[in-house]
């Protein structure tokens, strides 16, 4: 039942792939990497207790940190790089670079603490501050609440910091959207106000709902971004106004529009859903994904773009959870906990060179094809295509037809069973879709 309806799935989703190549990063990194980082002229990457930078198609290593079994977050402020994540129990701190050692920021007074041991999950700079959220109650006894705010001198809180009924609720994601400071997770409210639920913002005195008319219902790992004057949140099931976010929705001050799809789930992958991280690129977005797949295991990790319209696959699937997303050198960067990618080894990190400025076809064209998944024969209706190409999860082509007749058969039974790659070309442009060979 389940492979009948991941097939149904294939054959609706506007989740198209455009050929793509991701390759490898030097010799890689050795252990999972769950952010990445671009200061001045290196792209850094966090992996565990070690930091490496990539400089000149070299890796360098700089001096590891004692004593966090694991960091979570890498960002600059004040020309000065800072690093967190999970130190010693029941405390951490937030960590910057002298270039040479790595200092606790705040000495012995910049202390995060929880019970339960504290994390700091995410840094951001808003406001001439670096903001850091996560798991704690105190900073130097002082109470703050899964949030606050650095100055460069010493930490302080936010208003009434974000929580929930149990004093918890971990903060997960930050976001800077038109000059106001955004957080998700799994609080429910800041001080007694009940309004803030799981994504909250900053007024710049108090923590406030997103929109006054609605209040979010799920907690969780929300990656949020800021794209053309919108705010971007996901891992969103709600339905809002009667419409199904179906995993992400769009905030443009006023109501919430869907930008989502039906192969996003909500699932706890990676970080704790489906999507993992938004990047914006050459004015283009992008996000790591889980989506539902034909695969053994039910999903795949893919990098996707935003057309406008719909998402559209970059490159092949990679064989593990992506993490994080950044540019370096005029090319887009994957980060994670995956070895390959389309059989190419990429072991924790892959770079790809986009192609800007490619069309894709209309949606709106006549272009029709089926059945798929197919045993052999493919069935093909278009107006106008020029050339049909295919292509294996390696980048090599298989099959090649010019000037495709209006209602064209191709037979694809010399094949290995699998997952190809067709893209149609017209005069205007491009699409690929997936096409899997039983």
């Amino acid at each position: 039942m389940k492979k009948v309806i991941l097939y149904f799935l294939l054959l609706l989703s506007p989740i198209c792939v455009i050929s793509q190549t991701w390759g490898n990063v030097g010799a890689g990194l050795g252990n999972l990497c769950l952010d990445m980082h671009q200061f001045h002229s290196r792209l850094y990457a966090i992996r565990s207790s070690y930091i490496d930078y990539w400089e000149n198609n070299t890796w360098t290593s700089i001096p590891s940190i004692t004593g966090p079994p694991s960091l979570y977050a890498i960002m600059d402020y004040n020309d000065t790089l800072y690093c967190a994540g999970w130190d010693s129990y029941p405390v951490t701190v937030v960590y910057k670079f002298d270039g040479t050692n790595w200092l606790a920021t705040g000495g012995p007074n910049g202390q995060f603490n929880h019970i339960d041991g504290a994390e700091i999950r995410a840094l951001c700079k808003y406001n001439n501050k670096l903001i850091a959220a996560g798991y704690f109650l105190n900073i130097n006894s002082k109470f703050v609440y899964n949030i606050a705010a650095w100055d460069g001198i010493k930490w302080d809180s936010l208003g009434g910091g974000l929580l929930n009924t149990s004093v918890v609720g971990t903060v997960r994601n930050l976001c800077v959207h038109n000059n106001t400071l955004f957080a998700a997770g799994d609080f429910t409210r800041s001080n007694n106000d009940p309004s803030p639920k799981y994504v909250a913002q900053w007024n710049g005195s108090a923590w406030k709902s997103v929109s006054p008319s609605y209040v979010f219902k799920t907690p969780g790992y929300k990656p949020m971004v800021s794209f053309n004057n919108r705010l971007i949140i996901a891992n969103v099931w709600d339905t809002i106004n009667s419409i199904p976010m179906k995993g992400i929705t769009a905030w443009d001050g006023t109501s919430f529009t869907s930008m989502g799809n039906s192969l996003f789930y909500d699932a706890q992958i990676g970080f704790g859903g489906s999507i993992s991280k938004f990047w914006v690129f050459n004015n283009e977005l992008f996000c790591g994904a889980t989506v539902s797949s034909l695969s053994p295991d039910g999903y795949d990790s893919v990098v996707l773009k935003w057309t406008g319209t719909n998402w559209v696959q970059i490159g092949n699937d990679f064989n593990y959870a992506i993490f994080s997303l950044a540019d370096y050198n005029n090319e887009l960067y994957a980060c994670g906990g995956f070895t390959s990618c389309g059989g190419i080894n990429t072991s924790r990190i892959a770079k790809t060179s986009l192609v800007i400025g490619i069309k894709e076809i209309d949606k709106e064209s006549s272009f029709n094809m089926y059945p798929n998944p197919t045993n052999g024969k493919l069935h093909i209706e278009n107006e106008g295509l020029t050339r049909i190409c295919l292509t294996d999860c390696l980048g090599q082509i298989v099959y090649v037809l010019n000037d495709p007749i209006k209602k064209q058969e191709i037979d694809l039974s010399f094949l290995s069973s699998g997952i190809y790659y067709l893209k149609a070309e017209n005069a205007e442009g491009q699409k690929c879709f997936k096409v899997l060979k039983e």
